[in-house]
């Protein structure tokens, strides 16, 4: 699967989104694969690139982290709750 950011995407993406997958490795683990790309507006330094990557996987940790209880759940994690 894959998706194109279109609300809460950093500033200086001209375009972010990603692919992700689940992959079954047995009757009990899933495991998730994302890939997440970005299309800078501008030329970045090395700092202001690092800091992206910083964000970004953040951002990651906390998707995982409300996928993950929902697929355990099977309702919205209580950061999503009123969305």
């Amino acid at each position: 699967m894959s998706y194109v950011i279109t609300k809460g995407a950093p500033e200086i993406a001209k375009m972010a989104g990603a692919e992700w997958s689940l992959v079954s490795e047995s009757e009990n683990v899933t495991l998730l694969l994302m890939d997440f790309i970005m299309e800078p507006k501008m030329s970045m330094n090395a700092e202001i690139e690092t800091k992206i990557k910083m964000g970004l996987t953040a951002s990651v940790k906390e998707l995982t982290k409300e996928l993950k209880f929902y697929l355990e759940k099977e309702k919205p994690h209580l950061n999503n709750s009123n969305k």
